[in-house]
């Protein structure tokens, strides 16, 4: 591993600090573009809707438009700090890595300096195997985590050491949480199962297992599929539980919703004004600001194209974004919406994969200023493939003003997204200003035998079909169709059908991706979903 290069990379970290302040190219503002929502008076709940054939402009937002202290953090060398591909969960002083799969949960601080491994993967007291949600709580000097499919919160002291559990009063499969140490008081949603008799979609509870205040679960509930997900952002600051859920295979017309306990009720507060064809849609939000996130397209149950929305709660003004990495020269943030949890941006970038995206930026010069040419290359020169991962940080600004529109990425390797076929707005229109990237995906990678191939080399072929399970597979398809960087996005919770897809997956004929000449190109984003038992 190498140690020698933290000095110039800190140099490199500090100027580029520097540079996340610099405007890209100066444009509209967010309240020059057409009011997109309308609102409305439900009951006691004043509802907001979007609607997608209002919205006519594009904006690329740096993501620091929307962060204070925005920054690059490169994890602890050492052998026993060293993480993969893995969910980030920040706070003030710390920084909690892993529990996806077999990886452990492991803590540092705000530097990057390892502190220790919280409990360990197994079976035992204190024990997990896969964690869906986690919380560092620094006032009470605790980290809670979340199992799947659990029937309790694990807690642990900020020297990683377990301390006891939270009993929950059923299992809880997928399940998210906001805690209060000092009043005691747990609140918990999960996917609500529609075999499940008598659930609860969310409830408040007491350390003791006692629900206090419930929501029935039938009236959201869904089909028993591990694909499909819930969101508790937790990004307000008055601690209000939003909640929504994300169907992967059923697109309904879902909503933001937020948890009043007193009232054991979800109030709605932001939802999509479906097309006549359904689309997929999960939502994020952050202070005075709404964000969707749209599929526009799948293809053999990969998501091959989607757009984000982002909506001014006061003007309802809104627009297209493409959310943008100012630190790295304005690279696309695949998935960002993901990375705003309890109040932070956090997100985690193997060495290999920053210094490939520092190349691609530097590649197109006539997009940086000369400072940021010398400042990408300072930084490129600091980095190594034998590096820790480096860790992208930034907190959340309670107030977010001055969101331009940007001129000059027109094209970048992500392609800015279809538009819904069925609505009738303008799509976002833009112009390459020095040609198409060669390696830009136009045809996606396919596993075309996939009809034949899982069910004749999938040992668990036999599956009990009364208890389906599903596992999203994640991987970077190169241009010989080989996968490389293999990591599981959704689990089926259960660790030996997960490793099943990464084997199948890893030996599967692929086709490789190709561009728009036809020829061979690598994708970094694939995913593919594998059923238990085949479909």
């Amino acid at each position: 591993m190498k140690t020698h290069h933290l000095l110039s990379f800190f140099l490199a970290v500090f100027l580029l600090e520097a540079c996340s302040e610099n405007k890209i190219t100066e444009g509209k503002s967010l309240d020059d573009c057409p009011v997109v929502t309308t609102t409305q008076i439900i009951g006691k709940d004043k509802v907001t809707t979007l609607h997608l054939d209002r919205v006519k402009d594009t904006l690329d937002l740096p993501v620091s438009r929307l962060l204070d202290n925005f920054r690059i953090v490169p994890l602890d060398n050492r052998d026993e700090a060293l993480i993969k591909w893995e969910t980030v969960f920040a706070s003030d002083n710390y920084i909690c890595t892993g529990g996806i799969s077999q990886e452990p949960c492991r803590l540092f601080d705000q530097t990057g300096r390892f502190i220790c491994q919280v409990g360990a993967n197994g079976q035992g007291p204190g024990e997990y195997w896969a964690v869906y949600d986690k919380y560092i709580d620094e006032a009470n000097k605790r980290i809670y985590l979340m199992p799947w499919n659990t029937q309790s919160l694990l807690v642990y002291d900020l020297n990683g050491q377990y301390l006891s559990n939270i009993p929950l009063p059923t299992l809880a499969p997928k399940g998210v949480f906001a805690i209060d140490t000092q009043k005691e008081l747990l609140t918990v949603g999960l996917l609500p199962f529609n075999n499940i008799e008598g659930a609860s979609v969310v409830w408040q509870q007491d350390f003791e297992g006692n629900i206090l205040h419930r929501v029935d679960a039938a009236p959201y509930a869904i089909e028993g599929d591990y694909s499909n997900e819930i969101d508790h952002n937790g990004n307000l600051a008055d601690g209000t539980f939003d909640f929504s859920i994300f169907n992967f295979w059923d697109p309904r017309n879902d909503t933001l919703y937020h948890f009043i306990a007193e009232e054991n009720r979800l109030a709605p507060r932001f939802t999509l004004k479906q097309p006549e064809k359904k689309l997929q849609h999960s939502y994020l939000e952050l202070p005075g600001y709404y964000l969707a996130d749209i599929t526009t397209e799948i293809s053999r149950g990969e998501v091959t194209d989607r757009v984000y929305v982002l909506t001014d709660k006061k003007t309802q003004k809104g627009a297209y974004v493409r959310i943008l990495n100012d630190l790295i020269g304005n690279r696309p943030i695949k998935y960002a919406d993901f990375f705003f949890k309890r109040g932070y941006f956090a997100f985690s970038m193997d060495p290999g994969n920053l210094l490939d995206d520092i190349e691609a930026a530097l590649s197109h010069p006539d997009r940086l200023s000369p400072k940021q040419q010398e400042q990408l290359k300072s930084l490129q020169e600091s980095v190594s493939t034998d590096d820790n991962n480096y860790l992208f940080i930034g907190k959340i600004k309670s107030e977010i003003n001055d969101l331009a529109l940007n001129t000059f990425t027109a094209r970048t390797e992500e392609q800015p997204a279809k538009q819904p076929r069925q609505t009738t707005g303008t799509a976002p229109k833009t112009e390459a200003t020095d040609g198409e990237d060669p390696d830009l995906v136009y045809s996606t990678a396919t596993l075309e035998t996939w009809k034949s191939y899982f069910p004749a080399h999938n040992k668990y072929k036999d599956w009990d079909p009364k208890d389906p399970k599903q596992t999203l597979v994640g991987a970077v398809i190169d241009k010989q169709g080989k996968p490389h960087d293999l990591r599981i996005i959704r689990s089926s919770g259960i660790k030996e059908l997960d490793e099943e897809v990464v084997r199948l997956i890893r030996e599967a004929p692929i086709t490789p991706a190709k561009n728009k000449n036809g020829e061979e190109v690598e994708q970094t984003n694939w995913v593919c979903m594998v059923h238990f038992p085949p479909k």
